[in-house]
């Protein structure tokens, strides 16, 4: 059982080709592997949970990486973060405020 799960373990750090496995193909994996190493049904279920469990966290550490990657892409080539154009599009609506006035009152003189 320990050489099972140590093989198990070394699949999903893997990382990539367990992140995007379904929960289908998660429980069809395990089952192939429970039935090759003729392992008990307790076994079997306790392989799907640490095989959903290390899916689970090869996903989110692969969604992190990226989201990380991409975060520090946008800031070298500068693009402006959300909060920046917010800022602006505030000051924008006020010195078009500001325009509006004065080209009011020139209107009127």
């Amino acid at each position: 059982m320990d050489k099972v799960m140590d093989t198990v373990k070394k699949i999903a750090y893997t990382g990539i080709g367990l992140a995007f496995m379904t929960g289908d193909a998660i429980r069809d994996t395990a089952k192939r592997i429970a039935e090759e190493r003729e392992m008990s049904e307790e076994e079997g279920k306790r392989l799907i949970e640490e095989m959903t469990k290390r899916t689970e966290e090869a996903r989110k550490n692969l969604e992190d990486r990226i989201d990380n990657r991409v975060r520090e892409y946008l800031d070298k080539v500068g693009v402006p973060k959300e909060d920046q154009i917010k800022t602006l599009k505030e000051r924008i609506a006020e010195l078009e405020a500001k325009v509006e006035t004065l080209s009011k009152k020139e209107n009127e003189e």
